[in-house]
Order: structure tokens, then sequence, then C-alpha cells
């Protein structure tokens, strides 16, 4: 598939001691950089390094606050991103959080449309020309059969398919990905990377902040690494890659662990539950136990009806009529009383959280169950907030507002948050995503030994490296439905195909 646009014009970009700050505070200083058109970067460094504020000075989002940055379209130079910033197609996690925001109900085929303009919007009709590319690069993401869907409604990973194929629909010169392998399962990835490198033969250069060695694409070749909004190297990236997984320490705080789970009454228990989601059965006849002390992991691949399930036991979701859910033993249990037991950690939360919250005020209305807070907190709550803080290695941060926190440090927040209360369950959605390799190793080595005390845990994930030694079982779903479940040592056997499904 060849979306190259007649006449393209060569784009590079320079940037020449260039400083920016954001909310007050300097986010990026003295930034000398230059890509030339058909190179391939990626941009490594910790969470709140200034990786994202690199990208958007890039693009032309913002306009640096000190020193220079200079375009060079087809030999001409510029300073404004005028005529530039429709060259240069961003996909981001923001994006979708903004089109939650609008709360206007928009398909993913007018999400894809949107990349032929330049705003969440098209406002005009396709020519037969672009209807073809749309539906030609949708085919090659798998999302033909997704594009009339509600685009708010599609799980992480397909959502993040969507934006893909919005930034490509129009080709760009120069395509900037953020974090935007995260929540793609293993064959979306590998269909994501070769449109990656189709476009990166025909001449798009590619610059992509990652986490992890894996979400890079195999084009990239050159790298720059960002320490505290500096940039601290720059080179080949086989000789930076290294750097990439250092770091991955163990909590650097103490935590309190809670007494063991008692036996008791089923902790979740499903019987027979099918869910509508978006006009749509995402889930189909699920019956599911978890016992008190267990730890389970939820698997599938992307629209699998993961994170609809943890949104079902979260209490966020209702099964239809014929099925039943019960939490702590109880068939009816009010919203208020499931936040109080259940701790969450997901997308939609922390794309729905108030930007103005500060660090700590997110942390402490985990123990009220609000999107902000709205009470004042204890002493006590307080105390504990910044022991999770710190947990989290965040102890720093607790005044800041979460609108000038990296989207990794949000996350951590977010995880603060659900661990401060004490919860007697954990849902975690794809809980390190956006964490760099030293955050990963923290947050495992706290949900860890939360879990091996008898905390509950469900976690969702499609990084194996992700699941803890404490889970021992495995729910795994296909198309909504349930395929397995039963221990972990049994699953790698299921897979082989040497046993049925689980009952």
């Amino acid at each position: 598939m060849n979306h190259a646009s007649p006449g393209a014009a060569a784009l590079a970009v320079e940037l020449i001691r260039a400083g920016l700050t954001r909310g007050g505070r300097q986010v990026l200083a003295d930034v000398s950089w230059r890509m030339t058109s058909g190179e391939h970067w990626a941009v490594l460094g910790p969470n709140g390094a200034g990786k994202s504020s690199f990208l958007s000075l890039l693009r032309g989002d913002l306009w640096p606050s000190a020193g220079r940055r200079v375009y060079v379209l087809d030999g001409c130079a510029q300073e404004s991103p005028i005529g530039v910033r429709e060259r240069m197609h961003l996909v981001s996690a923001d994006m979708l959080a903004a089109w939650r925001r609008r709360e206007l109900p928009v398909t993913a085929r007018e999400a894809v449309a949107s990349g032929f303009g330049d705003d969440l919007f098209l406002y005009r009709e396709l020519t037969a020309e672009e209807e073809a590319r749309m539906e030609a690069v949708a085919r090659t993401l798998g999302l033909a059969n997704l594009l009339e869907r509600d685009f708010t409604a599609l799980s992480h990973g397909q959502a993040a398919r969507v934006l893909l194929a919005r930034a490509v629909v129009r080709r760009p010169d120069v395509l900037i990905l953020d974090e935007f392998a995260d929540g793609l399962d293993a064959p979306s990835r590998r269909a994501a990377f070769a449109l990656l490198g189709e476009l990166a033969a025909d001449g798009v250069s590619l610059v992509v902040a990652a986490h992890r060695p894996e979400d890079l694409p195999p084009d990239i070749t050159m790298a720059v690494r960002f320490e505290a909004g500096r940039l601290t190297a720059k080179g080949r990236l086989a000789d930076l890659l290294p750097r990439l997984e250092a770091g991955t320490a163990s909590p650097p705080a103490a935590m309190q662990v809670p007494r063991p789970a008692r036996p008791g009454p089923a902790v979740f228990r499903l019987e027979h539950v099918s869910v509508a989601l978006g006009g749509r059965t995402a889930l189909y006849d699920v019956s599911w136990v978890m016992r008190p002390g267990e730890s389970w992991a939820v698997l599938g691949a992307n629209g699998a009806g993961k994170s609809t399930l943890v949104k079902l036991l979260a209490g966020e979701l209702h099964p239809l009529p014929g099925g039943s859910v019960s939490r702590f033993g109880r068939r009816a249990s009010s919203l208020w009383d499931i936040r109080r037991r259940v701790g969450l950690v997901s997308f939609d939360l922390q794309n729905d959280y108030p930007a103005a919250t500060t660090a700590l005020d997110a942390v402490v209305s985990g123990f009220f169950g609000h999107l902000g807070l709205y009470a004042e907190p204890s002493p006590r709550q307080e105390d504990a907030a910044r022991r999770m803080l710190a947990v989290v290695g965040l102890a720093e941060a607790e005044g800041q507002e979460l609108s000038n926190l990296s989207y990794g440090q949000q996350r951590r927040v977010l995880i603060a948050r659900a661990l401060a209360p004490g919860p007697r369950v954990l849902l975690l959605d794809e809980p390190l995503s956006g964490l760099d390799a030293q955050g990963r190793g923290e947050v495992r080595s706290a949900v860890e030994r939360l879990a091996g005390a008898g905390v509950g845990l469900v976690l969702v994930s499609h990084a194996p490296a992700d699941l803890v030694p404490a889970i021992g079982c495995v729910l795994a779903l296909e198309a909504g439905r349930v395929m397995y479940r039963g221990d972990r040592a049994g699953y790698a056997a299921f897979l082989a195909g040497n046993t049925p499904q689980a009952g």
C-alpha cells in the first residue's frame, strides 16, 4: 500500500538551545537537536523527563520559551509551525481523552476520517480517493469491522489502532508516536509495525517515544535520551537501548501490608453474565468465581472484553437480564460500598480524572471513591496518601497538578490512589502502561507484596512480564466469551492444545 502524495516536500526540523516552560515550571532546557528528512528516532527517558513536551515542541503545538525551533520545508527555513503542523501527525493517549471530554457520539470511521483535516472532526465529505485510502489503511490495521462502532466505546488497544489509522490516512512527512503501542496485542502490534515499515520505506520520518524496547518499530535507528528536561544523550539506538531497561529498583518507601484475607464468601461471583456496551454485546454468558485471597490474570486479544469485565466488577456496568453479579457475598451493593473495598486503575479512570487536581488530592480521593476531592480528608488519610506517593516514587510531586505530570506519572498517581485506602481487591487494567523501567519495578513489587498478603488481584495485561508471580489463576476471554478459567500452570497446556477448557 502506497500512501505517497505527489510532490511531497522534504521536512527537517532543528532545535537550537530550546527551552520550554509549562505551568510555571521549566520542563525542557537547552535542547539542541536536528532531524533530517527520512530519519527515524526513538525518544527515551524516565517518567517526567520531558519526552512528551519535546514531541509537542517538535510538532509546533507549543512555542519554545527559550532558544529557537527552525523548520526547513522543501529547502525554505521558517520558525512558525504554520504550514508544517499538518505535515507532522501525532498519536498520543491525550487524543482519546480529548474525544471523551467532548461527549459527542463519533464512530471509528469519523475518527479516522478526521485525519484528513487538523481537528477532532472533519466538517466535509471525503473524496472518492480519500474514502479508498481510508478503507485500505483500515484493512491493513484490522479495523474494517470496527469502523461503524462508537469510537469512545472501543477497547484501548482498538482505539490505539484507530488513532494510528487517523495519523497515516493523509500521508505525513513526520509521524510522531507517543507510547502508541501501549495496550496493543501481539497481532495488532505486528500489523502496526508492518504499516510503519511501509511508511518509513516511503520516506516518512518516525519519531517514537517508548519505555519498552518491544514498543519501538524495527525501522528506528537513532535515539535521544532525556532526563529531568535535558537532552543527555543522542546517537545510535543500539548504543542507547541498554539504558532503556535500567533502574528496576524496589519500592523506595516502606508500605503497610494488610492482614491476610480470611475465609469467607466469594469476592466476585458471576453467573451467566452478558453485558451490552456501545450498542453491542461485549460479554456473553460469563460464569466465574473469585475467592478470598486469589489473584487472577485476565487475558485476551484487543476487544476480547477484558476492560468490560473490569468495569462490571467495579460496578460501572450492569449485566443484562438473566445474569447475576455478587460482590463479597452480596448481590446488591451500592457503588460507594464497592469503591470502599475495591481499588481501580484503568485507562478510562485516567482519561476522566480532573486535570487540575493535585497529586495528593487525587490519591486522597481514593478514600471517598470520587473523581476529585469534595470533602476534607483526615490527617490519617493524608499520611497514607503521602506514603503511597512515596511508594510509587512521586513523593516530591504531591503539590503538582495532574496536567503538569507526564502520562506515566499520572498513572503512578492513580496506582497510589488505588492502594492508599487498603482495599480488599485491586482491579488493575494495564496498570504499568506508560511507566518507565523503574516505575514498573516499584509497582510490581508493591502489588506482589499486597497479593502475597491476601489482597485479591485482577490484573489485565498484554505483557507477560507484568504478571506478578503471586498471580495463580487465569481467566482468558475471546470475543466476549470465556475460553479458559483455571490455574496459571494449566493455561500454558491449554494454549498448546493439550487440555480442554477448564471449568
